[in-house]
């Protein structure tokens, strides 16, 4: 008889563990399925065309694509540094996870991964339409970072970063904005002298030229642009590797940050420690004047192209300044008589 009762009491318990094992079985199947290459998420037809990245202490960035370039809306709409949300949405796209490391609501906030407590959420949208939405959250590792988005609350581990979403818009201006090729500068106003390049030869000269010279190397480098001078003094001549360093600079210029659309007393644009203005092909001409900010030992400046105060690094600076002033562009010799037109 107790040899009944245990037999019974363990066909009891067996037939508990396979009906556990098959309720398990059947009532998670999506992690059975989970292959280590599944995407995070999916944006199949959709075309994303605004970005919000939330982070810490309520800091928030919008991205918004408008005319086939992306802005910064809330930040005087200047444009985003050129291809930088594209690849973020590539980054996205692509990342993968396999199985959840964790799947309970109580885990949210243990890896900072919930509505109200996260390092990063990224928001995916289509006009009005929300795609999807990211969490990040704490870091298990080196380029390592728990993730989940809005449609469940699995969590997983993905190869990201934080520090890939920047939260502050200075971090996605273009700092290029105001670069331009070199070769495009026609006429440089600085110093009390006006530098242009030399004029074209004729189409009949450079005719004459080309036949004559149609047996050198086709890897002979390209002439360097002949640059002339009109405002040079008695027995002055002017350096035409200044002017052509002055031109690099200007055409290479690159911001540190946008300061804002208002003009303020601290930006020393009202006693300026350079104004010059030059001339592109086929464009009018830009006045810039740079200021020296009253704090810090950064510099402002104002493009005439342009709404916006610029703050510039004194590293960015110094060597304009340079190139800029009228001992490194005029020297002493023969005077320049090439007339200008």
């Amino acid at each position: 008889m107790n040899m009944n009762k245990a037999t019974g009491f363990l066909s009891v318990v067996l037939m508990a563990q396979l009906l556990l094992a098959g309720t398990l079985m059947f009532s998670v199947p999506d992690l059975a399925a989970v292959r280590p290459d599944t995407p995070l998420i999916e944006l199949t037809d959709q075309s994303v065309d605004r970005l919000i990245i939330e982070g810490v202490d309520n800091e928030k960035v919008v991205l918004r694509k408008a005319s086939d370039r992306w802005t910064l809306p809330d930040h005087f709409g200047f444009p985003v540094e050129n291809g930088k949300v594209a690849q973020l949405i590539e980054q996205l796209k692509s990342l993968q996870h396999g199985f959840p490391i964790a799947t309970t609501s109580t885990a949210l906030t243990r890896f900072k991964v919930t509505d109200k407590s996260f390092e990063r959420r990224i928001t995916l949208a289509q006009g009005n339409e929300v795609l999807k939405k990211i969490y990040l959250g704490s870091s298990p590792g080196i380029r390592r970072i728990h993730a989940r988005t809005d449609e469940n609350e699995a969590v997983y581990s993905v190869n990201f970063s934080a520090y890939q979403v920047p939260t502050k818009a200075e971090n996605w201006e273009d700092k290029e904005i105001l670069r331009f090729p070199q070769e495009d500068i026609e006429e440089i106003r600085v110093a009390d002298l006006i530098i242009r390049q030399a004029p074209a030869e004729p189409a009949k000269e450079k005719k004459e030229k080309a036949e004559g010279a149609e047996k050198e190397e086709k890897s002979t480098p390209p002439k360097q642009p002949v640059w002339i001078a009109e405002g040079l003094g008695a027995g002055e001549r002017l350096d035409e590797e200044g002017a052509a360093k002055l031109a690099g600079l200007l055409s290479g210029l690159r911001i540190a940050r946008v300061m804002g659309i208002e003009p303020q007393a601290e930006y020393g644009l009202n006693a300026p420690r350079l104004s010059l203005s030059y001339r592109r092909k086929n464009a009018e001409i830009v006045e810039y004047v740079l200021g020296k900010a009253e704090s810090g030992t950064d510099f402002v400046l104002k493009a005439s192209q342009r709404e916006e105060y610029f703050r510039l690094d004194d590293y960015t600076v110094k060597p304009l300044l340079e190139a800029a002033s009228r001992d490194k562009l005029a020297k002493n010799g023969e005077k320049d008589d090439t007339p200008v037109e």
